[in-house]
């Protein structure tokens, strides 16, 4: 999967202690095989759903903004997660 580096965004780089708490609670209530499932899924639908060009060159109004929907809360842990590796990786 193709991803935009996060060193192109103004993010600090360091695993926030009360982030990594959170993250970790949350992923106590999967099983690690429900986790994976749902990660395979989340990347699945970006993989298909994301267009080429140049990061938010067309206006939210044209689809720039991307939410799973229907696994909201998978979305949301799925991009702590890559944050929290990002900043690993550092």
């Amino acid at each position: 999967m193709i991803t935009i580096p996060i060193e192109e965004f103004n993010i600090p780089l360091d695993q926030d202690k009360d982030v990594l708490k959170s993250w970790n609670w949350f992923m106590s209530l999967f099983s690690d095989e429900d986790w994976q499932k749902r990660k395979e899924a989340i990347e699945q639908r970006i993989t298909v759903e994301i267009k080429g060009g140049a990061p938010f060159s067309e206006s939210l109004d044209k689809g720039t903004l991307l939410v799973i929907n229907d696994d909201q809360i998978g979305w949301f842990l799925y991009l702590v997660e890559m944050f929290l590796k990002a900043a690993l990786q550092v």
